[in-house]
């Protein structure tokens, strides 16, 4: 991430304002000695008043003739230039104003910095079903997505995923679709992981829900369970993200812009180099059409053959 020095003095921003005009952004001047960087949360001056804004890129030139940033709102950026490239993508795809998507990053009050706590312990989990993903995963190292066939419960196979991973001081993001289910998959992390577990969705309190960002943000080794909120989120160390039920309806948004949780974090995976796994009891046509292996757990069938049939010829 970088940061402020006497060769970059001037911020594009981006002011929070639902509208395609300003997807570029303004130029504004940076006061000496605000430190600043991608994602930093300001206050700018545009048209009379003051508006929040996101810094969307630093450079050296000249500012004399720039207004002035007002102040820092927080010292944490809420998404760096890896996630902001995603960010824009998914602006694009789904024809949305930028300052829109933008703000999906961020959590519902300013960001904090929590102190980092020691973490427990990693309990033995179950084997994972994908033992040379996993392994690539916590050395660091890139591996190939994968769509995992099943039913549920899914918390077995999902620990198995995230153990090695959390044992490596990595992070995981795990998704899914409805508040019930990640409440469930919740109370069983928290007996298995405790302090790592962080969890979040739109039916917890704004306070809740910064707390959860902040640290995972700023701490890594920690298991993110939520609803499709958290695919946005930047996590510290994000070495995995598990997706299940991919397909539910709770994995897409329901006002407009309708941004599929999916989409971004399979775009978020492809830039970030992170692993992806998705789950569920049948894949979607995106899933069988993108090529990714499909790898069936134990002991389960594969979904029912589908005939189509054209009843013009009859």
């Amino acid at each position: 991430m970088t940061r402020t020095d006497p060769g970059r003095s001037i911020a594009q921003v981006v002011p929070a304002v639902p509208s395609f005009s300003v997807d570029d952004g303004f130029s504004y001047a940076i006061p000496e000695g605000m430190e600043l960087a991608v994602g930093s949360i300001v206050r700018v001056p545009l048209g009379g008043r003051r508006v929040r804004g996101y810094i969307t890129g630093i450079r050296a030139g000249d500012a004399a003739r720039l207004k002035e940033v007002i102040r820092s709102s927080s010292p944490v950026p809420v998404f760096d230039a890896q996630i902001l490239e995603t960010l824009r993508a998914i602006a694009v795809h789904y024809v949305a104003p930028l300052p829109v998507v933008l703000a999906k990053s961020a959590p519902p009050n300013l960001p904090g910095t929590p102190r980092a706590l020691k973490l427990p312990p990693v309990p033995d989990t179950e084997e994972s079903p994908l033992p040379e993903l996993t392994a690539r995963l916590a050395a660091h190292r890139h591996g190939r997505s994968h769509y995992l066939l099943g039913r549920r419960p899914w918390d077995d196979t999902v620990a198995g995923l995230a153990g090695p991973l959390l044992a490596a001081g990595r992070s995981v993001m795990v998704v899914l679709p409805t508040v019930a289910e990640m409440e469930t998959l919740g109370d069983t992390f928290e007996e298995r992981f405790g302090g790592r577990l962080l969890r979040a969705s739109s039916a917890h309190d704004a306070r809740a829900v910064t707390a959860a960002w902040s640290r995972a943000a700023r701490h890594p080794g920690h298991i993110v369970v939520g609803t499709r909120e958290v695919a946005f989120w930047p996590i510290a160390d994000l070495g995995l993200a598990v997706m299940v039920g991919e397909g539910r309806k709770g994995m897409k948004e329901k006002s407009s812009p309708t941004i599929h949780a999916r989409e971004v974090v399979r775009r978020r995976a492809a830039v970030e180099r992170f692993g992806l796994v998705l789950a569920g009891s049948v894949p979607t046509s995106e899933i069988m059409a993108s090529g990714i292996p499909i790898v069936r757990v134990a002991r389960t069938r594969s979904w029912p053959l589908v005939e189509v049939v054209d009843r013009n010829e009859e």
